[in-house]
């Protein structure tokens, strides 16, 4: 800024940011941007720029100098139709002038453009590299497991939980949960929010898979409930929709002309259960499109499963709450498989790579079953 003043021979230059600032700023010629707040703020509301001098500056208050002459502009980004607003850059009192030019305005607004690509490349490159880490920390877990350190996280008071695990599968729903005609958009108007657990828990315990693998029930409880709450309140990806991919993979998984193993059903039940965990209800399409952080990320990273990354972290880290390791009770080399397998089916559910899946898999239903051929 203080180049700034240098450059339009002005007594003060002030950058309104529109977002957080830095700890670092305090004392800097950067303030916080405030809706309706003076000119800065109106400038914000508008997205016009404001060159006012003599009479009209009269009446300014909140100004350290007097202010006789104030030119504002927006730091504004354009593109794909929409306009995003990072700052205002506001210039006061021009040393060699009764006012600020057109010309002052013509080469404020090419600064004023700089600063807005400067901006919103720094910002995405903050998201870009954050997720880099997450994605990094995804890989690490796949090859090295270790839950050594839980996370904090949200933790279930003890009579919230017995109250949660009460609820029970209906009589006539039991023979049923086996079966596609399932229906499953009977569960969203019982008034009990807890019986869809239930459900989860019937489809677990049905063939005494967490018995044949040595896990405890108070941990597969406390899971079950975690990934419950880890679910937003969303039209269609939410607990229920988990619920219902769920069900559906048990169908699959009775009725398939192959045997998979106790552990691999347990992987693939545990990964349509958190497949979207944490789901915000907008799909990688629409964050592209319209270039939010996990668009941008997507774009300017070519990780073209942004959200799916996000659902398996969530996955992991409530495993890491200390009492929902799900996994952890497995012998090492199962646990290694285990969630190597769930990293791949999660990563498997971008709709975006249905279409190679499905072709591979009818090219496949005329050969003989390998092992190379198991995981689609």
């Amino acid at each position: 800024m203080e180049h700034t003043k240098l450059v339009f021979n002005c007594q003060q230059c002030t950058m309104y940011v529109k977002d957080s600032l830095p700890p670092n700023s305090v004392g800097s010629s950067l303030r916080q941007l405030v809706p309706d707040d003076g000119i800065s703020g109106k400038v914000l509301a508008t997205g016009e720029t404001v060159n006012i001098y003599g009479n009209c500056c009269a009446e300014l208050k909140g100004y350290s100098v007097a202010v006789k002459n104030l030119l504002a502009m927006p730091v504004v980004c354009e593109g794909r139709g929409r306009k995003d607003l990072f700052a205002v850059i506001e210039l006061i009192n021009k040393d060699d002038g009764p006012l600020f030019t057109e010309e002052d305005e013509h080469s404020l607004m090419y600064y004023c453009t700089l600063a807005a690509l400067t901006m919103k490349n720094a910002s995405a490159f903050r998201f870009e590299r954050q997720q880099q880490l997450n994605a990094i920390n995804l890989v690490t877990r796949s090859a090295s497991i270790s839950l050594s350190s839980p996370l904090k996280l949200r933790r279930i008071p003890s009579k919230t939980f017995a109250i949660t695990m009460a609820s029970e599968v209906k009589a006539e729903h039991m023979n049923l949960l086996s079966e596609l005609i399932f229906p499953v958009h009977t569960l969203s108007m019982e008034k009990d929010s807890n019986v869809v657990l239930a459900y989860v828990r019937q489809i677990f315990t049905n063939e005494n898979l967490l018995e044949k693998l040595g896990i405890s029930a108070e941990i597969f409880n406390a899971f079950l409930i975690q990934v419950s709450k880890h679910y937003r309140s969303v039209p269609y990806h939410n607990f229920l929709h988990a619920f219902d991919v769920l069900q559906t993979v048990q169908v699959i998984v009775k009725w398939a002309p192959i045997s998979f193993s106790d552990l691999e059903i347990l992987i693939l039940y545990v990964c349509a259960l958190c497949h979207d965990l944490d789901h915000m209800g907008l799909n990688n399409s629409f964050h592209s499109g319209t270039e939010t952080p996990l668009g941008i990320l997507s774009e300017a990273t070519g990780i073209g499963s942004p959200l799916e990354v996000h659902h398996c972290n969530m996955m992991f880290n409530i495993m890491q709450i200390q009492g929902c390791g799900i996994f952890t009770e497995l012998p090492q080399h199962q646990q290694t498989l285990a969630f190597k397998m769930s990293i791949d089916l999660i990563l498997a559910t971008d709709m975006a790579k249905h279409a190679t899946f499905l072709k591979e898999f009818i090219d496949l239903v005329v050969n003989d079953e390998n092992q190379e051929d198991r995981f689609l």
